[in-house]
């Protein structure tokens, strides 16, 4: 039984929109949100979001050449995710003043969220150009590096990130996921405990940290920050998926099953959590359950129907699990004498996994059962 890797995942992006009022310097990590509930936290910032908006609006119908004024306003737009306008502000910021970095710097930041990734690079080389001594930008320009592939340049920005706020938990985290990309999982276990360090509730580093300790090797320790990393954010479906699969590793199916049920209730498209609870119940020989959760997972192969030949390798070197979820709904078909349902997904694992020979020995095996089933008397 093949199961997907637990510690590929994608590097994914948390870009630091970094606030910093006219005339004021700052090294420090931006301060996480405070106690209070994430609705009323959100109504307020939206409500001081507008307020701000109003304010500075009025500033600039009395002087409308106040760099800071639409600095300010952007990053008010910034709160309300509304980045088309945010831009503008910052555009109009920096036409005025030319070297207001904290303009430039989340204008960065924000082309980086919107997926100009180039747009961002220049940006924020700007930014650190005109300012060398703030750990965000370093640490901004590293995480977009790093989503371009540009591992080793990422790196070297966190690396200066940290140098200049040797505190920043967030900056070890990315560093961690960068390591682990790498391959490099006894540094990304080092970073991610650095980072849990400075900020225990820190989600992400726990999260990642448990991929670590599984590519070590250290199966127990991972179970156990995974564990963590649910008790600090139980609706974090990829925490369940991933002990699901380190307790179907080690035998307990049962465990397995429950942590794999919670991942696909938190996330409905969770294709990898359907074929991974697929796999288990095939183990326990619930074969109905099987085929359909292979069938709920194999939905995403209708994002292939049309591809051309290399968008198809792209697709299936993101999802590489889809030709053998084909191959493992094909034997649960095998299994209930559906031999021609059984052959149709063997084929079609064959087509996008030609050199696997377990699918080509099931398909042997699937056309001698058809045979024999001819020869069957009442036939």
């Amino acid at each position: 039984m093949r199961i997907p890797s637990p510690f590929l995942s994608c590097l994914g992006l948390a870009l630091a929109i970094c606030l910093i009022l006219p005339g004021c310097k700052t090294n420090s990590n931006p301060s996480p949100a405070g106690a209070l509930p994430p609705k009323a936290a959100d109504r307020g910032r939206l409500a001081e979001a507008d307020a701000i908006i109003a304010a500075q609006t009025r500033i600039m119908e009395q002087d409308d050449r106040n760099a800071d004024a639409y600095y300010l306003r952007g990053m008010a737009y910034v709160q309300k995710e509304l980045y088309d306008k945010a831009k503008e502000d910052f555009d109009q910021a920096v036409t005025m003043n030319p070297r207001h970095w904290a303009a430039i710097l989340n204008r960065g930041v924000i082309e980086g969220v919107r997926g100009f990734n180039d747009a961002a690079i220049k940006d924020l080389n700007m930014a650190i150009i005109i300012n060398d001594a703030h750990a965000e930008a370093f640490f901004n320009r590293g995480l977009i590096l790093g989503q371009m592939g540009y591992y080793r340049r990422a790196l070297e920005d966190l690396n200066q990130a940290i140098v200049l706020n040797p505190k920043y938990a967030k900056a070890y985290t990315y560093r961690g996921r960068l390591w682990m990309l790498e391959n490099e999982f006894a540094q990304a276990l080092s970073d991610f405990d650095r980072s849990l360090e400075y900020n225990p509730g820190n989600t992400p580093a726990l999260f990642h940290r448990a991929l670590a300790l599984e590519a070590l090797g250290q199966d127990d320790q991972a179970i156990e920050s995974l564990a963590k990393t649910i008790s600090a954010e139980p609706s974090h479906a990829r925490a369940y998926y991933h002990r699901g699969l380190l307790l179907s590793k080690t035998g307990n199916f049962n465990s397995a099953l429950k942590d794999l049920d919670h991942a696909v209730k938190l996330d409905p498209n969770f294709s990898r959590a359907f074929y991974a609870r697929g796999l288990v119940n095939a183990r326990l020989e619930n074969y109905a359950a099987a085929k359909a959760d292979y069938s709920d997972a194999l939905k995403i192969l209708h994002l292939a129907r049309h591809l051309s030949d290399s968008l198809l390798q792209k697709f299936l070197e993101t999802n590489p699990w889809v030709p053998d979820a084909l191959y493992h709904r094909a034997l649960a078909y095998r299994a209930s004498a559906e031999y021609d349902k059984a052959m149709t997904d063997i084929r079609k694992a064959i087509e996008l996994a030609p050199d696997e020979a377990p699918y080509r020995e099931l398909m042997t095996r699937l056309e001698q059962d058809r045979q024999n089933t001819r020869k069957s008397p009442g036939r």
